[in-house]
């Protein structure tokens, strides 16, 4: 039945302001694409209970679900995450507050903390609020233009961050939970939950230190790569490096500073303006091309599209050539790594390890013991396409030292 037509499904769930993995879902609101729509109800005390339990309805493949990422945590896994979608078309998002209306606001308000207040809240006020929501929707979805790449880019954004989200960060003495949101401007996403921020962890003050494995004899370990970016573009422009990026350059153009300083002229001409002492090299001569094109595409069409997913990026404030390409450039990394990630998670499947945290460029496990075999075989899994990476272990996310590799072979 579900599964014959395409539907726009919002979940309603015991509480919005928990953490995805702290609620429960009280009810499906469904509007099939022939315009039916249907309530199904599991534990909402304001009309019966359908007899349909949850594991039972499957979803047309292109069906779009409010929160995917939230619901799975109650086993549900249908359809194409909603936000994705509108994301990877429109380059927007829908924030659920936006459709509370008065009476849901007041509620909020007094019951925050409420764990069934998604109970509280009657069930008309909850229809009306799902019925906004697929309005709002309705103008952008259109199932038989639903392309692989969306598919494939809704999925893999979903699985990848779930699969990290799950474990929970020992954090002192307690667990602190995560949220990835990849719905941000660059698709870059943030990881953040009840005011601690996992993306802008301070280096200075402690908190790293404060953060360690959960097993009683296990480290941590982080893998991040060198040079990340001028070799992802090096990797799509089709150029090879003759040696590190910095000493062909530095070599190149003659720079005689130091290696610290080389690395961050390149940054510099990356993500700014390329100067003309740069051009001369053939690599930022490729580099400058790609913005121009990029450019006059975003001029000519609107929008540009990401390398790895042909997500969209339209709406961008003030643009410019240099501000056009660093989106695109912030999409390249992400993309890259979410398709990374699936390769190496398979890995990780009879060892004990996980994959604990996700900072852009670095990766984090926690690993039950050391294990130069284990990490070995992650350093494998990342060094393909030319990368190398550097490994740091230790006790505490704030110690972590240079990691020695054994005489295993690579």
């Amino acid at each position: 039945m579900f599964q014959d037509t395409p539907s726009i499904c919002v979940p309603i769930t015991t509480n919005n302001n928990f953490h995805p993995s702290q609620t429960e879902i009280v009810a499906l609101y469904l509007h099939f694409q022939n315009g039916d729509t249907k309530l199904v109800n599991f534990s909402h005390p304001d009309v019966i209970q359908s007899e349909w339990k949850l594991e039972d309805i499957k979803l047309h493949p292109k069906s779009l679900v409010l929160n995917k990422k939230g619901i799975i945590y109650n086993g549900f896994n249908e359809g194409i995450d909603l936000n994705s979608y509108l994301q990877y078309y429109i380059d927007d998002t829908i924030n659920i507050q936006d459709f509370y209306g008065k009476a849901i606001e007041q509620l909020q308000s007094r019951l925050y903390s409420h764990r069934n207040l998604g109970k509280i809240i009657p069930l008309s006020k909850w229809i009306e609020f799902a019925e906004g929501i697929i309005l709002y929707t309705l103008a952008y979805y259109d199932p038989e233009k639903v392309s692989d790449g969306c598919i494939s880019f809704c999925q893999d954004f979903v699985d990848v961050f779930h699969t990290i989200e799950i474990n929970d960060v020992p954090y002192e003495d307690e667990m602190r939970k995560q949220n990835y949101m990849w719905y941000t401007a660059t698709s870059r996403p943030s990881n953040a939950w009840n005011n601690f921020n996992f993306s802008a962890l301070n280096k200075n003050d402690g908190t790293r230190n404060k953060i360690h494995s959960k097993f009683s004899n296990g480290k941590l370990v982080q893998f991040d790569y060198d040079a990340f970016h001028i070799k992802l573009l090096a990797k799509i422009l089709d150029y090879k490096f003759t040696k590190h990026p910095y000493e062909e350059i530095a070599e190149e153009l003659n720079l005689n500073i130091p290696y610290d300083e080389v690395k961050s002229r390149v940054f510099q001409n990356i993500y700014g303006t390329i100067t003309d002492q740069f051009l001369q090299h053939p690599f930022f001569q490729r580099v400058q091309a790609m913005i121009d094109e990029l450019y006059a595409e975003y001029q000519e069409r609107g929008y540009i599209e990401s390398y790895f997913y042909h997500k969209r990026f339209r709406d961008i404030e003030d643009p410019t050539p240099n501000k056009v390409f660093n989106y695109f450039l912030q999409s390249l990394e992400t993309e890259y790594n979410v398709r990374k990630i699936k390769t190496f998670l398979p890995l990780l499947a009879s060892t004990g390890a996980v994959f604990c945290m996700y900072l852009y460029d670095a990766f984090v496990f926690d690993i039950p013991t050391q294990s130069d075999e284990l990490i070995q075989t992650l350093k494998r899994a990342f060094e393909t396409d030319g990368m190398t990476t550097k490994c740091s272990v230790g006790g505490n996310f704030g110690s972590i030292e240079p990691y020695l590799y054994t005489s295993i072979p690579l």
